[in-house]
């Protein structure tokens, strides 16, 4: 208990250190921040260019915030790479940092930057955010599953930001989406094999448990009278199994046909923001649910089987129990985080 107290305390000082020193960093840079004000324009757009560009890689809201407060025009300003603040936000998907820029503009200099678009080569926001990520960039501010999904949602929440004239353009004959299509193939075939390849593992063990639970149900525990109706017929446990059987049954077939639906259907890149990871989240949802209700089924054949003797029966629960939590442990991460990026919006960008 002491050495857990301990730690616990060792633990909340480092984070009490973190705190203050974060606080003073902020405080040194807002006070190197009006001392560079007094520079020239030309000296301070050299100044402030590169320190915003890496703040804005790695995700630095706070330091973006203040250094736009400070010099609202650097949002105007390249950095020695000749990248604005507003394509590397994009091109490392920081959507907080994209929010933030969006907001200063907005409020500060009166200037939506849904109407950005480069006059000489016809680039509009949505072709900039139609391209592929930095590396490693692809997913740095979620836990998505599907990536895919992820650029969809960034391309949909831009689209929606910008104006009706801005989503037709084209730069080298390519209209955004077309950029986008193009950009994300490869992408898209990855994360199609990944699907196939889940799909495809996860049919086999439905049907197995379809025609394990299928047999269940002919060969009832316990037997059949003269009259060819179960011994047990009529009893609790009995309706226990008979009902979870019978529903891991049909769960377990709702699994195959689910993933059937994505064997045969013509994927295009617009499935992957909602059709696919429904597909998915649905077979795995029924395939988790069929493995719980043939435990169930195998438990209460037991307890019929056993009888008297049910003294037995704690241990072959336990091990009927194992391989429910075994599948909890590993899929619930994956699975929380599906519904999340399916059935919420992209919130980092969206006002």
């Amino acid at each position: 208990m002491l050495i857990r107290f301990l730690g616990m305390s060792k633990m909340v000082k480092s984070l009490v250190r973190i705190k203050i020193n974060q606080r003073y960093s902020m405080m040194l840079l807002k006070e190197c921040c009006e001392l560079f004000m007094s520079f020239p324009e030309k000296e301070k757009r050299y100044i402030f260019a590169d320190p915003i560009a890496v703040a804005i890689k790695n995700g630095l809201v706070e330091i973006v915030d203040e250094i736009l407060k400070s010099y609202p025009n650097v949002f105007f300003c390249d950095d020695s790479n000749g990248d604005s603040p507003l394509k590397l936000s994009i091109a490392y998907r920081q959507g907080k940092v994209f929010k933030i820029l969006r907001q200063h503009q907005e409020e500060r200099l009166g200037y939506d930057i849904g109407n950005w678009l480069d006059n000489d080569s016809r680039t509009t926001l949505l072709h900039l955010v139609a391209q592929k990520p930095t590396p490693n960039y692809i997913d740095s501010s979620s836990n998505t599953v599907i990536h895919m999904q992820r650029e969809l949602q960034w391309f949909q929440a831009v689209e929606d930001m910008v104006r009706p004239f801005h989503k037709t353009p084209k730069n080298k004959g390519k209209t955004p989406w077309d950029v986008f299509v193009e950009e994300h193939r490869e992408l898209e075939q990855n994360e199609k094999n990944w699907i196939i390849s889940i799909a495809t593992s996860s049919s086999v063990v439905a049907s197995l448990i379809a025609t394990v639970a299928f047999a269940g149900a002919i060969t009832v525990p316990g037997g059949n009278n003269s009259q060819g109706l179960p011994n047990f017929n009529g009893g609790i446990i009995f309706n226990v199994f008979m009902y979870s059987d019978s529903l891991a049954f049909a769960a377990a077939l709702t699994t195959v046909l689910t993933f059937i639906t994505i064997f045969t259907s013509q994927s295009t890149p617009m499935e992957f923001m909602h059709a696919l990871p429904r597909r998915v989240l649905i077979g795995l949802t029924s395939l988790a649910i069929s493995v719980m209700l043939l435990m169930i089924a195998f438990g209460s054949s037991m307890f019929l089987v056993v009888g008297s003797n049910r003294s037995s029966l704690v241990p072959i629960i336990l091990i009927g129990i194992l391989p429910i939590l075994l599948y909890i442990s590993l899929q619930h991460r994956s699975v929380v985080s599906m519904i999340k990026s399916t059935y919420q919006t992209l919130h980092d960008i969206d006002h």
